[in-house]
């Protein structure tokens, strides 16, 4: 069974003809060899750069692939909201390159586009996924694919069935402007908008902005005396903050989607809910696109307001450890 966090892969996969059922993943310093059918696979955290290339490499020289297996990565994982350090690319790519294996470096920008620091061309990656509905502050409807001459290469030897996922005719298409299909105009022209509106702020602003605001809400979070559900502040997601429910005197975890709904009823504000072994436990704060410290503010209030409402054990004071925070910096 393919992990949930890879299957947003499978289109491109079958792109580049990847008929083998093995998956090799790299999310920063962890190493996964995936067996699809068998579900046997070698994971194993690392504690230093360096041994992560020689992982890595260990991996490529010590399995025989059918096929060039393709290498996942996700920038910011949707679920658990870690988000991997920028020489966790570089090292990936490095023991790659070092076993001389013609793995695809294959990456899901869909969270972290626009909202972090990501350089498809300087880190070596051979496709990269991303989406309208995160950090281009768009809704959703909008898939784009970057793709190095390596991967177009494959694509074109590769015989599995394709259709609407091919790229062969929408870069035909696009050489001219135009798509192979009828495109989604108006999202297109909200496309226009918010790259201008990131062109107007700059990069780095933006990417310094997601910074401030995310350590704001943590700020936030452990004043309220809950925890983060990321463990290492070095891979803190700048998108969106997870929080754990704090745990009952049985043991169970308070109801998050219970707490979400109060929220939702009272204040008119959604809160992400817990994805897969997640749910209940975890509720989610966004912090991403279009936002800013009195938009962020009022998220937090109303985070607050539905912990008393609802009677979750916290201490009080989040909003204003916030608030001191952004005012300082």
């Amino acid at each position: 069974m393919t992990p949930q966090w890879l299957e947003f892969l499978s289109d491109e996969v079958v792109d580049m003809n990847y008929t083998t059922d093995y998956r090799v993943s790299i999310r920063g310093k962890e190493v996964s060899f995936i067996d699809v059918d068998d579900e046997d696979d070698i994971e194993q955290d690392l504690p230093d750069a360096e041994q992560l290339v020689e992982f890595g490499a260990e991996i490529f020289y010590d399995f025989d692939f059918t096929d060039a297996c393709p290498t996942c990565i996700v920038l910011d994982c949707d679920d658990t909201r870690v988000t991997i350090d920028v020489q966790g690319f570089v090292l990936d790519r490095h023991a790659m390159d070092a076993a001389q294996h013609p793995a695809m470096l294959m990456v899901d920008t869909i969270s972290s586009m626009g909202s972090v620091e990501f350089q498809h061309d300087l880190w070596g990656v051979d496709v990269t996924v991303a989406g309208s509905q995160k950090g281009l502050m768009l809704p959703p409807g909008l898939s784009f694919n970057a793709v190095s001459e390596k991967a177009i290469q494959a694509s074109k030897t590769a015989n599995l069935p394709r259709a609407y996922w091919a790229w062969d005719e929408i870069l035909a298409a696009n050489k001219n402007g135009f798509w192979p299909s009828t495109p989604a105009t108006n999202l297109l022209y909200g496309l226009a908008e918010a790259l201008d509106m990131l062109s107007e702020e700059g990069l780095e602003n933006v990417f310094a902005r997601h910074a401030r605001l995310a350590e704001a809400t943590r700020r936030a979070v452990q004043a309220w005396g809950l925890e983060i559900l990321c463990k290492n502040p070095n891979e803190y997601s700048p998108v969106l903050t997870a929080v754990l429910m704090p745990k009952k005197a049985d043991g169970d975890y308070h109801d998050a989607d219970h707490f979400r709904k109060n929220i939702l009823e009272n204040y008119n504000m959604s809160l992400g809910t817990g994805l897969a072994k997640l749910q209940g436990r975890v509720f989610r704060v966004g912090h991403l696109g279009d936002i800013n410290d009195l938009t962020l503010l009022g998220t937090l209030s109303g985070v607050e307001m539905g912990l008393l409402a609802t009677g979750i054990p916290h201490n009080r004071g989040g909003v204003q450890a916030a608030l001191d925070f952004l005012a300082r910096s």
